[in-house]
């Protein structure tokens, strides 16, 4: 009789002797009725190979059948699109939105996206053999750092509201924005900061312009600003400068004691009016 026996690498190929499927590989001492026969071999995800055998003068004939693993794809989107494609063992680079062919399958490959003001992204995609794969990446921006330092102490928002208090790192994307800087005693400031661009931003406020307070009291007493006293029955009713804020003001006269809270606002004179008989009033 005459003998085959076909192995091949992977093993567990079919094997096809004329028109029929008669084994897996390996098979060895395979029965031919002919002198030379057609063999196919091949497995799914791999390329089929065949040939014709001939068995030798001793009828015996052995053949191994390599197989190439069939290649696989990967199509690459990107948001937004225009993004650099490079993938890890492969040469050459791929703009996004972009099908990129040809690439061993069954296992991971490692890809790689950049796009200008955008983040570098990093995939590991399995491609399987004989088909295409998707991914699909969400660039994100790059973010640039600048400290923020002011005199005094002040918070800082913009107009998603209050960001924290100086001294503060601001994270953004590329561009520029506005700034409110503000402090207790102390004019507000607006600042347009541009990332990139400066490492460091640092702000001096103004103090508020003062306010004036009046104190008038019938009859004449002691005049007290946050519990500090500032006019001792005088005759006239002397106008006070003081910074632009809220006070505790105390009019006393001998035992008697009215307290009020003020607001003084810059540049304006806030009259705070008592007569300890009865009428009381405030400007």
């Amino acid at each position: 009789p005459l003998l085959i026996s076909i192995t091949s690498e992977p093993e567990g190929a079919s094997v096809s002797v004329g028109d029929s499927v008669v084994s897996l590989t390996p098979m060895t001492n395979f029965e031919i009725t002919e002198d030379s026969v057609m063999v196919r071999v091949f497995k799914q995800g791999f390329v089929e190979q065949s040939g014709w055998i001939f068995p030798g003068t001793d009828g015996f004939e052995h053949r191994h059948f390599y197989l190439d693993p069939l290649p696989g794809s990967v199509r690459v989107e990107s948001s937004p699109s225009g993004a650099t494609v490079r993938l890890s063992g492969y040469t050459g680079t791929w703009t996004t939105p972009c099908l990129i062919e040809g690439l061993e399958g069954n296992r991971n490959h490692d890809l790689r996206l950049s796009l200008s003001d955008f983040g570098s992204e990093g995939r590991t995609i399995w491609i399987s053999r004989d088909s295409i794969s998707t991914v699909s990446v969400e660039m994100s921006k790059t973010l640039y750092r600048v400290m923020v330092t002011s005199e005094p102490r002040s918070s800082v928002s913009d107009g998603s509201g209050k960001l924290g208090t100086t001294p503060l790192s601001l994270e953004r994307p590329a561009g520029t924005y506005s700034y409110r800087f503000q402090a207790e005693g102390y004019e507000s400031a607006e600042r347009t900061i541009a990332f990139p661009g400066e490492d460091a931003v640092h702000l001096v406020l103004p103090r508020l312009s003062p306010g004036y307070l009046q104190a008038v009291t019938k009859p004449y007493g002691h005049v007290l600003v946050d519990g500090r006293l500032v006019s001792e029955n005088k005759l006239f009713h002397p106008v006070l400068e003081l910074e632009s804020g809220d006070y505790r003001v105390e009019l006393q006269f001998m035992d008697a004691i009215e307290e009020r809270m003020v607001t003084i606002s810059p540049r304006d004179t806030t009259v705070v009016r008592h007569d300890f008989a009865g009428n009381e009033g405030q400007e």
